[in-house]
């Protein structure tokens, strides 16, 4: 069965994923693709992808500049090196590792917005059970 034309790249004005990372997720403007990659589902990934899923689709960015991210970066800090196999799928599907954007922060200091790449947002939130995520994105030419 063909997905619903254009349900693989619709924005959703706001997403509700749940319980994520010890708080709610609300993701606005994201794709399906954004919560695949929040929760592992590789399989979900490439279905998405091979039915014309934009792998560098971005979230909405509000007024104060924030969000604009793409499903790698919710893939690069879930699940320790779990999240490896999605990594490397959106990778080799094309995700821009050079995209910059502003993300809330540390979820211990509310108020806080980073301004990270996929690899930076891995080192700031990801801590040293991402080794493997973290190497793949350097040999993958991924800046901070």
């Amino acid at each position: 069965m063909d997905a619903e034309p254009g349900l693989v790249n619709k924005r959703f004005s706001e997403l509700d994923c749940g319980q994520t990372g010890g708080r709610l997720l609300l993701l606005q403007g994201g794709t399906l693709l954004h919560v695949a990659a929040e929760y592992g589902n590789v399989a979900a990934i490439a279905l998405l992808l091979d039915r014309g899923a934009d792998v560098n689709a971005r979230t909405t960015v509000d007024e104060a500049g924030i969000g604009g991210q793409t499903a790698i970066f919710h893939a690069v800090t879930q699940f320790d090196d779990g999240s490896l196999p999605v990594t490397q799928l959106l990778v080799e599907r094309g995700a821009d590792l050079t995209v910059r954007v502003k993300l809330p922060g540390d979820y211990e200091r509310p108020g806080e917005i980073v301004e990270c790449t996929p690899l930076g947002y891995a080192l700031l939130f990801g801590g040293a059970n991402h080794r493997r995520t973290v190497t793949l994105l350097r040999e993958r030419g991924a800046v901070e």
